[in-house]
Parts: C-alpha cells; structure tokens; sequence
C-alpha cells in the first residue's frame, strides 16, 4: 500500500529527533511552552496554595491547551514538514539548524577540568570494608544466637 502511495520510510539518525521530525519541532515544543505558560498562570492565581494539579482543575487547564493548539494546529504541522525539509525536500534546512559555535573551546575546556579532577581529586572514595555472612537457619531468628558458625555448630543446632 506505502508503495502504491509512492511513500517511502527512511531511518532518522539518532539523538537528531529534535532536529528531523516535523512533530517534535513545530508541534510538541509549541505544546509544551503553552503548557508551562497555563501552568505558571494557574499556579499564579488559582493554584498558589496547590502543590501539584488536583484532577478536578487538569481537566480544564487540559482543555485550555488544547484550545489553545487548535489555533494554530495546521499551520504549525505543515511549518514543521517545511522547516525539517521534509516537503519540499531541502537537506540545508536541517543543516542550517546544527550548531556552528567554534565547539573546539569546548572540548578544550573539557579536557582541562577532567584532567584536574584526576590530579587532584575532587571527591574522597571511601574504602568498602567487607561485610561478613551470616549463616542463620531458615525459621530462626538472627538476633537469638543461632547464626551457624561452621558445619559442626550446624549439626549440633540439628539435634536441639
């Protein structure tokens, strides 16, 4: 059927979703800055007391978002088909999007820090001290004295 629709699925690569898919970057981050936006103005008025969203009042801040999407719902899909370069086709939109800062400063910086954590140590690392088994019988108590020392104590709590 795909076929017959001349639709073809490709492979996006990964950790680069923010960036290909249509819905992530048109559609879902509108929704969730509305969404903190009626968040804050609730918890502004209505909410100052609350500590979380009773299911009394999400259902009306649910509505309001929605409301609030349908306004600009298809243009915002159609914006991210064009904005990933998904349709038309253009490879430069998403290539426009990557991050051009000189990224070398970076790793620079990077490299430094982790090579002074290494020298001179940032956190002391307790030494694990080796815990000891105890041998207790299945049914007994561990505080009652019966913890099985070697294999002789063991028969000898067998015939109490």
């Amino acid at each position: 059927m795909c076929q017959e629709k001349n639709i073809c699925f490709v492979f996006l690569p990964s950790n680069s979703t923010h960036l290909t898919q249509p819905l992530d970057v048109a559609y879902f981050r509108p929704m969730k800055i509305a969404w903190r936006n009626i968040l804050l103005e609730w918890k502004k008025k209505d909410g100052k007391k609350e500590s979380c969203v009773p299911k009394g009042c999400f259902r009306k801040l649910l509505k309001k978002l929605i409301e609030e999407l349908h306004k600009n719902a298809k243009k915002n899909i159609l914006a991210g088909f064009r904005k990933t370069g998904i349709n038309p086709i253009d490879q430069n939109q998403v290539l426009n999007r990557l991050p051009v800062e000189d990224c070398e400063e970076e790793v620079e910086k990077s490299i430094l820090d982790l090579l002074k954590e290494l020298r001179y140590g940032t956190t002391t690392v307790k030494q694990s001290t080796r815990k000891r088994k105890l041998n207790v019988i299945a049914g007994r108590s561990v505080g009652d004295g019966t913890e099985v020392k070697n294999s002789r104590d063991y028969d000898e709590i067998e015939d109490i």
